[in-house]
């Protein structure tokens, strides 16, 4: 009887000792489908305002400068006799005083201290001389400000953008990683092909790791997004979820 246990014993031993972990030398695969969202995140507007010398502004004349949607809108008027704003009322006024002797890099100073002052709500503003970099707060799209009745010059450098998130569709030439077990890297990876496929072969029985780098719109970082799939049995065809990609 004793014989028939360590018998017994040596087969097992022997059984385990040829299972394979997961890995290459099997024969059977893992397939599975990628998916692609475009996502466009929300950026702020920047505009360059580039001011005029006094002699080269009227006692009436206006700038407007906006924000996004729900969010107000202002207008800027010159004034060097304390007349002459012009009233729209659907606009926050901002008035600017000036004299005819000015250079415009103190006429940009005195917008900039305006501002400041009147909308730090709505704008970061600084200045580089007679340039001043105006940069909305709040993220999204904007209508381009307007130099009005004035010389001055507007030039939107950085067109503010509201976030967008396109249909997802079929994510091709994306490199997949597939992990073996509890392998700590990645033993294999896979360009999928036009039609967002890819496929794993040659594998033995045991459990995978399956994934694919993301952008993390939050974080605005890249991170792995992953699946599991477990082979039960060998000649096995199995298919893993699809992953879904955010670029």
């Amino acid at each position: 009887m004793k014989h028939y246990v360590t018998f017994f014993i040596l087969i097992l031993t022997f059984l385990s000792a040829c299972k394979k972990p997961p890995g290459p030398g099997g024969n059977s695969q893992i397939s599975g489908h990628v998916d692609i969202i475009d996502h466009v995140s929300e950026r702020a507007e920047i505009t360059h305002v580039t001011l005029v010398t006094g002699d080269d502004l009227k006692d009436d004349e206006y700038i407007l400068l906006n924000t996004p949607a729900g969010k107000p809108n202002y207008y800027v008027w010159f004034s060097n006799s304390g007349g002459g704003d012009p009233n729209f009322s659907d606009r926050i006024a901002i008035p600017v005083d000036f004299s005819g002797g000015q250079d415009a890099s103190a006429i940009a100073r005195n917008v900039e201290n305006a501002l400041k002052d009147e909308a730090s709500e709505s704008f970061n503003v600084t200045r580089d001389g007679d340039i001043l970099i105006i940069v909305n707060i709040d993220e999204g799209e904007v209508t381009d400000g307007s130099n009005g009745s004035t010389p001055i010059d507007i030039d939107v450098k950085v067109q503010g953008k509201n976030s967008q998130v396109f249909s997802a569709r079929d994510a091709a030439n994306v490199e997949v990683y597939l992990v073996y077990g509890d392998d700590a890297i990645y033993s294999k990876d896979f360009t999928t092909d036009p039609s967002g496929n890819y496929l794993f072969t040659g594998l033995t029985k045991g459990d995978y790791t399956i994934f694919v780098y993301t952008k993390d719109t939050i974080e605005n970082i890249t991170k792995p997004i992953e699946t599991t799939v477990e082979i039960a049995k060998n000649e096995s065809n199995v298919t893993a979820n699809n992953l879904l990609v955010i670029d």
